[in-house]
């Protein structure tokens, strides 16, 4: 990710990062900011952890 930012000359100042599957670890630990939604059950105890935020989005249709 860092490579990709340097190459698109950007630095942004502050990330924030959604996602819901322990996949994306190593995105989440790239970001400032983390927000787990409906997270897999790997992500949510990583998340409590780490202290990020958890969303739980239940939809009813």
């Amino acid at each position: 990710m860092q490579q990709w930012l340097s190459e698109q000359n950007l630095s942004p100042p502050h990330i924030s990062f959604y996602t819901d599957s322990i996949n994306d670890l190593p995105m989440c630990l790239f970001a400032n900011e983390v927000f787990t939604v409906n997270a897999d059950e790997k992500l949510k105890s990583e998340a409590e952890m780490r202290g990020w935020n958890q969303l739980n989005w239940n939809l009813t249709l």
